[in-house]
């Protein structure tokens, strides 16, 4: 059983957890719409190219794969590495 002293003092380390994990979050969110107003500000001209690009690419695979299925497999796998490798050379 603890002592009356030892329950005051988790009470008030209880109330100091909750009261920085509160303000932890504000701080988090605050951090979170800030950047996403940065990211907003960015030209994603650039990107969109890219995902227009990489859209009619997928459209032109799925019309092949209705002719064509034994390299679709492939294609996909070339498009993806395509991918991977332009995201991995921006970062």
């Amino acid at each position: 059983m603890t002592s009356f002293n030892e329950t005051i003092k988790l009470k008030g380390q209880g109330e100091e957890d909750i009261y920085f994990a509160r303000r932890d979050r504000e701080l988090i969110e605050v951090l979170h719409q800030k950047n996403l107003k940065e990211f907003d500000d960015e030209d994603h001209k650039e990107v969109d190219e890219l995902a227009n690009l990489y859209r009619e690419e997928l459209e032109k695979l799925e019309l092949a794969h209705k002719q064509e299925h034994h390299l679709v497999a492939e294609r996909y796998r070339e498009l993806f590495a395509k991918v991977v490798r332009r995201i991995a050379g921006k970062h």
